[in-house]
């Protein structure tokens, strides 16, 4: 993939079905080279996709956010942490 993306100079990639460290890898080669990447990945849930380790390098990860009194009541069901 790198090696396409250095000859063929492409302003986007799709890539499907990123699941390994070394696509993660290319991947984030690709991405640091201005390329808009556009990828899918597979999980059970949208918790599991976040949190798998092999992945972060692309989603960035998963921080745990402290909302105010009035914020956790209106948009998180009366949550004072919420996982973003």
């Amino acid at each position: 993939m790198v090696r396409a993306v250095q000859n063929l100079n492409p302003q986007a990639l799709i890539i499907d079905e990123v699941g390994n460290e070394k696509e993660v890898a290319a991947a984030v080669s690709i991405a640091a080279r201005g390329v808009q990447l556009i990828a899918t990945a597979h999980a059970n849930s949208l918790e599991a996709l976040l949190s798998n380790p092999c992945l972060q390098p692309l989603i960035g990860g998963v921080q745990a956010h402290t909302l105010g009194d009035v914020t956790a009541k209106l948009c998180n069901a009366g949550m004072m942490t919420r996982l973003k």
